[in-house]
């Protein structure tokens, strides 16, 4: 049946061609999909296919090496001498012909393939004997990781080290064994990427992982007693640098010792862990006395080498680098610091270094330092130094004028120059504080000034000076900044704190500095709080900074026998400042004091001790204390007065001690305290007071003695210049006698004795001029109660210059008497009352005021073990204040 299209005579609309031509587009898409889809996929197969065998094929022939570790070794020689988690360096006869070969495997940087599509392409390389960088093993690889483990399966890799390796020194799995001999199974694991990336820009990867375990690794067994435990290997080369000419040597020495006792006898075998080279004999030289030694035979090759000692318990190892250098290459010099002071004695170091072609420093060259350009006259001191590491230094000392120099540093024919200049700066720089102490109260200030000189002694303006703290434990403050005063001064005020201590400030100015120190006190009292006081006296203890008296008190205590307060100084307007103790404790009751330079160094103190029969000499140690130990010397009954004084006339001081036995022992110094007993000297009863004076009218200068007594007696004794005595007189007092001092009451030239008595007597005996004194005294006066203290001294301001009298009582009253120049006494219209006994008293110029006079301080002895140092100014006129707390 014949069928008819209709044809439209118009043909086709456009909309149906639209349709035909998107159906075929769906059609070809299609179709292009399938073929090229297919194509992609064969490629990719294919690509993976080529790096999986890549892959394999790497591994095998790594499996294959790393098996042959070991393979044709000597007894004594290594396997494996470097395993790191991405490099084996090991030693085998791969060629069974007899000779071993270092074999090194390693992974290079990414950046030697930058011509791959995959930028994290490496080449795994195989290094024989040293090539560099080797054999491309596999080109294309991404990773290679290694591991090490014992037969226990025990990582050996040192987690700490980085990159991880096998420590040659370290023993991880604690079987006494270094941990690179340990080595029984090596695991590789290799990966490969695709050459090109995916649709997502990745590269595939693919890895491969093995292990092995090498057979011909094994224990070590040289032979021989080796020692384990404590036993120590050290290796050391000399000289560690040398050139790497193929005939340069070092000398290896290992040393073998146990416990610090040498070893011999071992079995040391020395071998090259990395680098070129040789070392011949491998198996040390035994020196018979615990060391071995080898020479090391450089290569032609510079870098370093890394040679091992192993001993013969295969658990001992040491190490050590020898660096070959090649020819010199180039030179540097510079110089420290290269800007120095014109001053004629700066000095600057002028270092060369000369290096090979690999930057290696080389040392033992012939090198010259030398000013080739000299515009200053600076000079060059002592020859070129080689310090044996590839440096040479030479000193360049600077000359008294400024400028700039050329220093040039040959070696062959290499050169290198620096310049050196020389600048007009500071030489010397000297601080100081005004005044240079305090009260601690933010109110006051001290002004801190430091001077800065040139060479030639010129004041240097405009220099960058810092004036600052260096220790300020009191808090102290600036209350300026550093002020320059154009003509070499520099000024900064620095403000106290409310806490007292010292403060330390340094000034600096480049090279030179100096420091001050400001105190920051308080203001002390007028009384001081301490023990039952025995006995006060002023005196200088000569560490405190000044000149200013101190006070040494004496007590009746179980923990502190002696208190010095040293005198800080003052404010200028009669205030002192707060005293530092300084205490000691001696090894009994106190019951004399006397001071005295015995060692002929600084003041130290005598103590006399009751009841435990003793002298005892407290030394002054020269920094501010007393000495931890003290000169003791034992009495033949309890002591009950003392004095010192140069008694024998050898120009040292020596003691006087009263005793309950009636008598004084005399006791002589060798001049470094020292004491030797000598003679005792008889009295009529115990001697309550003791003063050594001159009295006689002989010529021997000696000092003779006046005793008070229990006897109701004042007893004087001559001394024959040897410091043997005899009774002269004997004088009736009113009572016994308490307390003595002794000087020239009626300026005649001879000295005077003033005795107070327990009647509430205040004597003065007159010295007839021949050592003599009349029967009874030439004055007597009347006190309140038994007078227990007494000091003589000028307190008051007339135009006599005699010595006036201070007396102190049982019932704590103070009486000062004024001298008419005669020797008659005169009380004054005030008396001074206290709390207590007033035991101790002394006159002395504690305070640097206006008036220039003597001051008193007087110990009372308030009961319940507490006694109070009192400070009595004088107001000028004899006249006293105290200073309340």
């Amino acid at each position: 049946m014949n069928i008819k299209l209709k044809v439209k005579d118009r043909g086709f609309s456009l909309v149906e061609l639209l349709v035909v031509m998107i159906v075929g587009s769906i059609i070809m898409a299609a179709i292009y999909s399938i073929v090229f889809g297919s194509k992609e996929a064969l490629m990719r197969g294919e690509s993976e296919a080529r790096t999986s065998y890549r892959a394999r094929r790497t591994m095998r022939r790594l499996v294959e090496d790393f098996r042959l570790a070991g393979y044709g070794l000597a007894a004594g020689e290594l396997g494996i001498i470097t395993a790191k988690e991405n490099e084996l360096v090991m030693v085998a006869d791969l060629d069974k012909n007899g000779m071993t070969e270092t074999i090194r495997y390693y992974l290079s940087h990414s950046s030697e393939l930058g011509n791959t599509p995959n930028p994290n392409d490496r080449i795994l390389y195989k290094s024989i004997g040293g090539e560099n960088p080797g054999l491309p093993l596999a080109v294309g690889i991404t990773s290679f990781v290694l591991g090490f483990y014992d037969s226990d399966r025990v990582d050996l890799l040192d987690p700490i080290s980085s990159p991880k390796q096998v420590d040659p020194l370290k023993d991880l799995n604690g079987n006494k064994k270094n941990d690179l001999i340990d080595i029984r199974l090596i695991t590789v694991r290799v990966v490969f990427e695709r050459a090109a990336p995916d649709k997502h820009g990745g590269y595939r990867p693919y890895a491969v992982s093995s292990s092995m375990s090498p057979r011909n690794l094994r224990l070590l067994a040289f032979g021989g007693g080796g020692t384990v435990g404590d036993t120590i290997i050290t290796l050391a080369a000399d000289p560690d640098i040398i050139r790497a000419d193929g005939s340069s040597i070092s000398n290896l020495t290992a040393t073998v010792t146990t416990h610090g006792a040498a070893v011999a006898g071992d079995s040391v075998y020395c071998f090259i862990v990395s680098g070129g080279g040789s070392i011949s004999p491998e198996q040390m030289i035994d020196n018979g006395d615990g060391t071995y030694s080898s020479t090391y035979y450089s290569s032609t090759t510079p870098g370093d080498v890394l040679i091992m000692a192993v001993d013969s318990t295969a658990i001992l190892a040491a190490t050590e680098t020898i660096l070959l250098t090649g020819e010199p290459d180039s030179i540097s010099v510079e110089a420290d610091p290269d800007t120095i002071i014109a001053d004629g004695n700066s000095i600057s170091i002028l270092t060369a270094i000369v290096f090979d072609s690999l930057g290696n420093q080389i040392p033992g060259e012939t090198v010259s330092i030398e000013i080739t350009s000299n515009n200053t006259g600076a000079t060059m001191e002592g020859g070129v130094e080689d310090k044996g590491n590839g440096k040479y230094t030479r000193k360049y000392k600077a000359s008294l004028s400024a400028g700039t120099d050329t220093v040039t540093a040959t070696c062959e024919a290499l050169s290198a120059i620096t310049p050196m200049s020389t600048i007009v700066g500071p030489t010397d720089l000297q601080i100081w504080a005004e005044p240079d102490t305090i009260i601690a109260d933010t109110t006051y200030t001290s002004v801190i000034t430091a001077l800065v000189l040139s060479g030639e002694g010129d004041s240097l303006p405009g220099e960058p000076v810092t004036i600052d703290f260096d220790e300020n434990m009191p808090g102290a403050t600036w209350a300026t900044g550093v002020e320059d005063s154009g003509n070499g001064l520099y000024y900064r005020t620095m403000r106290a704190s409310n806490t007292q201590g010292d403060v330390l400030i340094k000034a600096t100015d480049g090279p030179v500095d100096d420091t001050t120190r400001v105190l920051l006190r308080g203001l002390l009292g007028g009384q001081i709080e301490v023990g039952e006081i025995v006995k006060v006296t002023i005196g200088d203890f000569g560490e405190d900074n000044n000149d200013d008296p101190d006070i040494f008190v004496s007590h009746k205590s179980d923990t502190v026998d002696l208190s010095v307060f040293l005198n800080m100084g003052n404010d200028g307007f009669g205030h002192l400042y707060s005293m530092e103790e300084i205490i000691f404790d001696a090894e009994g009751e106190v019951i004399g004091m006397a001071l005295g330079n015995f060692d002929s160094l600084k003041t130290d103190v005598c103590l006399i001790l009751r009841k435990a029969k003793r002298i005892e000499l407290a030394m002054n140690d020269l920094n501010g204390d007393f000495a931890d130990s003290s000169f003791a010397y034992a009495l033949r009954r309890s002591g009950r007065s003392g004095a010192a004084g140069d008694i024998d006339g050898d120009g040292d001081i020596d003691v006087l001690a009263g005793t309950d036995e009636k008598k004084t022992e005399v006791w002589l110094n060798d001049g470094n305290a020292n004491l030797t007993f000598h003679v005792k000297v008889t009295h009529f009863e115990k001697p309550n007071a003791l003063c050594l004076a001159d009295f006689g009218e002989d010529t021997l200068g000696d000092l003779d003695i006046a005793a008070g007594t229990e006897a109701k007696d004042l007893e004087i004794l001559f001394n024959d210049g040897g410091g043997d005595f005899h009774t002269d007189g004997v004088y009736r007092a009113s009572d016994r006698v308490r307390a003595l001092d002794t000087g020239d009451l009626n300026g005649d030239g001879y000295i005077d004795v003033v005795c107070g008595t327990s009647a509430g007597k205040m004597e003065v005996w007159l010295n007839n001029g021949a050592g003599t004194f009349p029967s009874s005294p030439d004055y007597v006066y009347s006190l309140s109660e038994s007078v227990l203290s007494i000091a003589i001294g000028d307190v008051q301001e007339d135009t006599l210059g005699d010595l006036d009298v201070a007396a102190g009582t049982e019932d704590g009253v103070l009486t000062v008497w004024y001298n008419q120049g005669t020797g008659a006494l005169t009380e004054s219209d005030t008396s001074y009352s206290h709390t207590g006994k007033l035991t101790g008293l002394d006159i002395g110029d504690l305070v640097e005021d206006e008036y220039g006079d003597n001051d008193i301080v007087a110990g009372t002895d308030v009961g319940g073990g507490v006694g109070i140092v009192h400070i009595w100014l004088n107001n000028g006129d004899g006249t006293f204040t105290r200073r309340e707390n």
